[in-house]
């Protein structure tokens, strides 16, 4: 018999959000592992970790999950021989992700406590922890002061309850005792630090249930209503205490909902210690649970029977704490009765992470799941400027000056693939792509390629987190450059560069079209063809082509000097070219009669 996961086709009861998960790998040894929790730190990273038994010790493992690779990499691994662990707890401040595991030897008992900060795991400390009975559930949680953490502990062979306090700054283990002159046994233990406020409750001996508070520095309890235990009960009635599920946001709410022992279901919440009735989200109270918070919100994992339909809702539910409101996150799991259940999530990235296990009954089989929040890329929050000038016929042209995208989970993001529409322009073979890097939430790409021609072409564009593809299309504009405009020119003599004349911007000459050095301005002329480009905005453009010509300079002679009377006629000759022309309006070859003494001066051509 196989186990498979669908989606319901009942309606759920919550609305579906924009944000829906992901079922990834699960680890090798989820199954078959002792004590599992998962996590995500502020990049929004996943993290399995888990302890096993080898030979005879335990292994402790922290695995990262590659969405590129769709696998997990074991990050770092500690063995502890000759022991067994326990209660393998994780919580969350700020950034850090924080692991306690309390390890079992043969003649001691240390709480073990690890973090995941920036990616690396850290042995944060290893306490002594005398006295503490090795079989029971303890719960785990860290202070709001750097180096603090708390656990909520049974003393071994002994009905007796504390709190356990450990700083770092005096490296001790202090334990305050919970009053219970009856010896009466705990169950259903649970502690939240809500502020500086450290939250107790428990049902003794299945019965009443039991409400505490303590500054959590301090070493007396009181009760939550300043009476003498603190019973809680609700319509008159006690609390069925296995149905009690207890979660905060750690700054300053506590939420607990359940069931009393008339089946009356309820919702209260302490914010700033003060109680009040709470809105109860549907299905509530959850049988298999786990939560989660920021400031803002907390998640319920949960996997519930809902008894009208006989139906098993697995699924994670948020409360909007500005709002109150219930909502569901995703759409709902599957229909069997998922148990075993993690939920880990961070403030910064919008991930969460949620780890259960199903057992079949028939095939005595433990199936393990693994899934993951994710919201794709948006385009919307691309910033994507080329570069300002992109010339043509260019070889690994840069085509982006900003090329940004921004991804609510913190994932490092991938560049899958660019298209060009127009091959003319830019070739799509031509296309490569690279990240330049990511800081926060944001990676930066850069694209080259080679341009062939002048034009705008578009690139599609597929970005990948490693869950989801986004294709985003954006326009890429070749500069259009033409030759600056020129004419043939013609020379008397001698000429230089400086002498030519053509319209464009930033013009050079040269004496072929392959040669890669310009002509000076000084540079003289000689008969034959010239070519010249412009440079606008970078970008160089196609040769032209003019012809110069130097004509000689003529041999011209304007004869003797002449004398004659006044009166009469002269006429002045010239010789040596083909056109001439007098000074003092004077004709060549064509009599005049001066009107006094002159000196006149003849001007030869031949064009």
């Amino acid at each position: 018999m196989k186990n498979f996961i669908f989606l319901f086709c009942f309606c759920s009861p919550f609305v579906s959000v924009a944000q829906d998960w992901k079922e990834i790998p699960v680890p090798t040894f989820m199954s078959n592992s002792g004590d599992y929790d998962v996590a995500v730190d502020a990049s929004g990273d996943s993290y399995f970790i888990f302890s096993n038994y080898e030979g005879e010790g335990i292994g402790f493992y922290v695995l990262k999950y590659k969405p590129f690779g769709q696998q997990w990499d074991t990050i770092y691994n500690y063995s502890f021989n000759n022991s067994y662990s326990q209660n393998l707890k994780t919580d969350v401040r700020g950034n850090d992700v924080f692991i306690s595991l309390q390890v079992n030897q043969s003649s001691e008992i240390r709480y073990y406590v690890f973090s995941i900060i920036n990616d690396q795991v850290n042995l944060e400390i290893n306490p002594i922890a005398t006295g503490i009975d090795e079989y029971e559930n303890n719960h785990f949680t860290v202070g709001n002061t750097t180096g603090e953490y708390f656990w909520f502990a049974k003393k071994q062979y002994e009905q007796k309850y504390f709190i356990s306090r450990y700083n770092t700054l005096d490296g001790t283990l202090i334990s305050d005792t919970i009053s219970n002159p009856a010896s009466a046994y705990f169950s259903e233990r649970r502690m939240s630090m809500v502020g500086d406020t450290l939250w107790v409750a428990y049902s003794k001996e299945g019965a009443d249930y039991h409400i505490l508070k303590k500054h959590k520095t301090a070493t007396v309890f009181s009760a939550y209503d300043n009476s003498a235990e603190g019973i809680f009960t609700h319509n008159g009635s006690n609390i069925d205490n296995y149905t009690v599920n207890w979660m905060s946001n750690k700054l300053n709410k506590l939420i607990f909902i359940g069931k009393n022992q008339l089946g009356d279901a309820f919702a209260y919440s302490f914010t700033n210690g003060v109680l009040a009735l709470d809105q109860l989200p549907n299905l509530a109270p959850f049988a298999q649970w786990d939560y989660s918070s920021t400031s803002s919100t907390i998640f319920v994992a949960n996997s519930t029977l809902d008894t009208p339909t006989s139906n098993y809702y697995t699924q994670v539910v948020k409360k909007d704490l500005s709002t109150g409101s219930w909502s569901q996150v995703g759409t709902d799991f599957s229909n069997i009765n998922e148990s075993s259940i993690h939920l880990g999530n961070n403030t910064t990235s919008e991930r969460l992470i949620f780890g259960s296990k199903y057992f079949d009954q028939f095939t005595y089989v433990n199936t393990g799941f693994i899934r993951i929040t994710n919201v794709a890329p948006e385009s919307g929050t691309i910033n994507f400027v080329q570069v300002s000038s992109i010339c043509p016929e260019s070889t690994e042209a840069t085509l982006t000056q900003t090329f940004e995208v921004v991804d609510a989970n913190f994932d490092s993001l991938n560049i899958i693939s660019v298209v060009s529409s127009d091959e003319s322009i830019i070739p799509t073979i031509s296309i490569s792509f690279s990240t330049l890097n990511q800081t926060g939430n944001t990676t930066q790409f850069q694209l080259v390629g080679n341009t062939i021609s002048s034009g705008t072409t578009d690139l599609i564009i597929k970005i990948s987190d490693g869950y989801d593809t986004i294709t985003v299309t954006k326009s890429i504009t070749v500069l259009t450059v033409s030759p600056p405009a020129a004419f043939d020119q013609s020379f008397c003599g001698a000429a230089t560069v400086n002498n030519l004349v053509a319209s464009g911007s930033s013009i050079s000459w040269f004496t072929s079209n392959f040669s890669a050095n310009p002509l000076s301005s000084a540079a003289p002329l000689t008969a034959g063809w010239y070519y010249l480009n412009q440079t606008i905005s970078g970008c160089v453009s196609a040769l032209d082509s003019i012809e110069v010509t130097i004509n000689n300079l003529p041999n011209v002679q304007a004869g003797t000097d002449v004398t004659v009377c006044a009166g009469q006629s002269v006429t002045l000759s010239g010789s040596g070219a083909a056109f001439y022309s007098w000074t003092l309006g004077v004709s060549n070859g064509s009599s005049f009669v001066p009107a006094s003494t002159a000196t006149y001066t003849l001007t030869g051509t031949n064009v």
